[in-house]
């Protein structure tokens, strides 16, 4: 819901919960970085894109997130 409207910073929070409950669900990696990267944490976001790869579910994505 947050996230198709845009508010990062709030679906961050849940993000980072579900993460928290599963730290194997690595689709929640690609998310994360989605929204660090909307929120200018260049850090956070490529940190986040990076595990990403390690996932068969999301590493395309990763790398294309990772090329812009």
């Amino acid at each position: 819901m947050y996230q198709n409207r845009g508010e990062h910073a709030e679906a961050l929070k849940y993000f980072k919960r579900a993460k928290k409950i599963d730290p194997r669900y690595c689709e929640i990696d690609a998310d994360l970085g989605y929204h660090f990267f909307h929120l200018n944490d260049l850090g956070r976001a490529v940190k986040y894109f990076r595990k990403s790869l390690q996932c068969i579910y999301t590493a395309d994505k990763a790398l294309t997130n990772l090329k812009v």
